[in-house]
């Protein structure tokens, strides 16, 4: 039986070439951005998953409650809840800490290698199953000064992996004795990293100082992560339960944390909610939602092609139904034989999209070069078998519509009236669906023209800084002032500022100010006198930082949104006052010494936040050089030329401070071209599909129209009644479009703070997209129906 199913929608298929090509084309190509998607999906549900005991292993993060109401919530944790989980919570196995400042130019001999790693515990060996190839896992991280490398590292600093025992030096850090050879991250870990030094070198570091003290307080940092796993009998709820102690009076003294804490499942980290500085990849599980949701979206307009094309050629099979009815035929064959129908379209569909997929996809990476460093695109078994199971959910709910309704009526039925079959009163079935592919076109157009106008918004924003011709130099351990001196002399430089953090670069860092009893995160920055001018940020009342500052005498400059959030009625009455902050586990106070107009230093998602800078030389990471002119590759190697004269032996790692600024929206750049390519997509398959409605309907109506010409129909009347059908259908679409519209791009612009409006320019110029591409496919079919000779034409019939 199935033998037969096949063969005559096979035959079926052949008869039919150009509904068949129209389905098949119009299925591949949507199945083919779907494979694509359903690929994405599976990889980021696969990260993390390689780790033996990962069911156990759970990741604490800190939320942040301001007495304004506001709310932060980081992955970060601070240091010294790790000593007293370790003391406190009976339910810990084991625990480590991991923090990412490793970042400097190792050196053997002649040799470099930047290196980009983690600082940890013992216990980052026993937790995670990344596999040590050399080394013991007990005492590989133990001792101060103590590195791992992976294979990648250790082959570009010595040419062999066998180095075990030997020593590196890590450039203005140290000489690290190599404790073991690690095998590289796999692609699907979050933690990515090219050595392991132990934790306990951030004590010893001759350098570090105070800096290394923050790194054991209670202080939030954007660079320390806490992850325990948890011992085989016990339960999530265990750990938050004593989580859920509130922080205040675990810190020295009695300061009042406004801090909580929560354990992460790792399987919940990616794809995971949107979070503050997250640890290596990070994939959003809004935006996974989103994806899933254009899987269903795109499925379900090719699925109303194939069911609009399959009900408007019903006609054409009206008399295979009814032969096969009269020979004993049941209506269930009838049922199977179209759904067969649907299957097979849908199989075959699958070859071209594999096909498809597998020649596009180098361009779709270089169409959108930051894809792949969020993507990997692996094939396995499991992939293909879920690449089998979509296509055949795609037939069956293709074929299910055109099998239900072609196999209920009787061939007398749909000889007589089938074109008139009505859902619902003056709407035909056909209307219905080519209407609903329409507005979800029109849906796609309009959401792809919203994300562009967001982009474009917001890379225009005043941000309240100015980043022109500025390059931004990472520090790693150089010593700064040499750094400056040498820099501030060379032709061309106008400024040099140094940070911790550039501002809109899309990292945070905070820090508790005591308030009245509470708790308020402010961002903070640590900067030097001359970031101000270097940014032409203007300090509206008080002074700049004075020319050496001191650790007795904390100096800080606000700006106007913290005036507000400290109770502050005037900016003027700001400098001189002091605040407390928490350094090293206790309060300090420092003096706030100016006030400075508003600046965005963290994205356009958040509003605009109370800031504070300090002049902290242990936290600089970064120095901004403004130049002259503009930025470009002489002007670069220049600056390289200068590095190299005072660094020989670290690396010179510079990105444009414009540049930097877009690639914080690099998500944006990503969903524009992504949404533009898929609302163009699902408009090439509206235009398909109703190309087939059209060539259908003339056919049909051949012998009409050569009546009415004989009778001395002229052109306009002709035009008139072959075409307002189809616009009355398109008027359709943009009404029931245009709502949902609305709807969902003014719920995901209102996660901006600084959003534009959707409205009647977003709306009128989708519109205007969407029907000159139909006219495109409904005009010339129509005038080459009018103009046709009515003799021909009757004759034929």
């Amino acid at each position: 039986m199935l033998r037969n199913y096949i063969l005559v929608a096979l035959r079926s298929m052949k008869r039919r070439k150009l509904f068949t090509c129209i389905n098949v084309i119009g299925f591949g190509l949507s199945m083919a951005v779907c494979l694509f998607i359903i690929a994405i999906i599976d990889g980021q549900f696969s990260f993390d998953a390689f780790h033996e005991r990962g069911e156990h292993i759970y990741r604490i993060t800190s939320h942040y409650s301001g007495p304004d109401g506001s709310e932060q919530h980081s992955a970060t944790a601070p240091a010294a809840l790790a000593g007293r989980l370790r003391d406190e919570c009976s339910s810990v196995d084991r625990l480590t800490r991991i923090n990412t400042t490793l970042q400097a130019s190792a050196r053997n001999g002649d040799r470099m290698h930047t290196i980009e790693g983690l600082y940890t515990e013992p216990d980052f060996l026993k937790m995670f199953s990344f596999e040590l190839l050399r080394g013991n896992p007990a005492q590989a991280l133990a001792a101060p000064f103590t590195i791992i490398l992976t294979e990648t590292s250790a082959q570009a600093l010595f040419g062999s992996s066998d180095v075990l025992g030997k020593h590196v030096r890590l450039e203005d850090v140290g000489d690290f004795r190599i404790s073991g050879i690690i095998r590289q991250p796999p692609a699907d870990s979050h933690i990515r990293f090219q050595a392991l030094a132990s934790l306990s070198t951030l004590n010893s570091f001759s350098k570090a100082g105070g800096a290394a003290a923050d790194h054991d307080g209670w202080r939030v940092t954007g660079s320390d992560y806490l992850y325990t796993m948890l011992r085989p009998e016990a339960e999530s709820e265990d750990l938050q339960a004593y989580l859920d102690v509130p922080a205040q009076g675990r810190a020295a003294g009695d300061a009042k944390l406004n801090l909580s804490f929560e354990a992460q499942p790792l399987e919940e980290i990616v794809p995971g909610r949107i979070i503050h500085n997250p640890l290596g990849r990070f994939f959003p599980l809004e935006a996974l939602l989103i994806l899933i949701a254009l899987v269903l979206v795109i499925m379900t307009s090719a699925a109303f092609n194939y069911a609009n094309l399959t009900i408007a050629g019903a006609m054409t099979r009206s008399r295979e139904v009814g032969i096969r009815k009269v020979n004993g035929a049941r209506r269930g064959h009838i049922f199977m034989q179209f759904l067969t129908d649907a299957l097979l379209t849908s199989l075959l569909s699958l070859l071209l999209a594999i096909v498809l997929l597998e020649s596009f996809l180098p361009l779709l990476y270089g169409w959108l070069p930051g894809l792949q460093q969020h993507f990997e695109f692996r094939y396995s078994f499991r992939l293909y078998l879920q690449f089998f199971l979509f296509s055949v959910a795609c037939g069956l709910a293709a074929g299910l519509v055109p099998a239900q309704i072609l196999s209920r009526f009787q061939p007398s039925q749909i000889l007589r009236d089938f074109g008139r079959l009505r859902l619902l009163p003056r709407l035909t079935l056909r209307k219905i669906l080519i209407a609903t592919q329409l507005a979800i076109s029109l849906l796609f157009i309009m959401s792809g023209l919203t994300v562009y106008r967001q982009l474009q918004y917001a890379l225009s924003y005043q941000l309240g800084f100015n980043s022109d011709n500025i390059v931004n130099v990472q520090l790693f351990s150089v010593d700064y002032q040499r750094f400056y001196n040498e820099m501030i002399r060379q032709p061309g430089v106008v400024s040099i500022a140094a940070a911790s953090v550039m501002p809109c670069t899309g990292s945070t860092h905070h820090e508790p100010v005591f308030l009245k009893g509470d708790t308020i995160p402010f961002i903070s920055l640590a900067t030097d006198r001359h970031f101000l001018p270097n940014l032409s940020i203007p300090l509206i009342a008080g002074r700049n930082f004075a020319e050496h500052a001191t650790r007795q005498n904390r100096e800080i400059i606000i700006n106007e949104a913290a005036v507000a959030t400290l109770h502050i009625e005037n900016p003027s009455d700001a400098p001189g006052r002091r605040i407390e902050l928490m350094r090293n586990g206790e309060r300090v106070s420092a003096i706030i010494v100016g006030v400075v107009a508003d600046f965005h230093s963290a994205s356009l998602v958040t509003p605009m936040t109370a800031t504070m800078l300090s002049n902290e030389a242990s936290r600089f990471s970064y120095a901004g050089i403004r130049l002259a002119g503009v930025v470009d590759s002489s002007s670069i190697a220049a600056l390289a030329e200068t590095w190299r004269g005072f660094a020989s032996n670290a690396e010179f790692s510079y990105e444009v401070y414009k540049d930097q600024i877009e690639q914080s929206y690099e998500v944006f750049f990503i969903a524009t071209k992504l949404m533009s390519f898929l609302a163009a997509l699902v408009v090439i398959l509206a235009a398909l599909g109703l190309l087939g409605i059209v060539v259908f309907s003339l056919k049909t109506r051949m012998k009409e129209i050569s009546i009415r010409k004989v009778l001395g129909a002229n052109f306009l009347s002709l035009l008139s009644l072959l075409t307002r059908g189809f616009l009355l259908i398109i008027g359709a679409a943009i009404l029931l479009a245009t709502p949902l519209a609305w709807l969902m791009n003014t719920a995901w612009l209102q996660e901006y703070a600084y959003r534009i409006d959707f409205g009647f320019e977003i709306v009128g110029l989708s519109v205007l997209v969407l029907c000159a591409l139909l006219m495109i496919v409904i005009i010339p079919q129509t005038l080459s129906t009018i103009f046709a000779s009515p003799l021909k034409m009757l004759r034929s019939e």
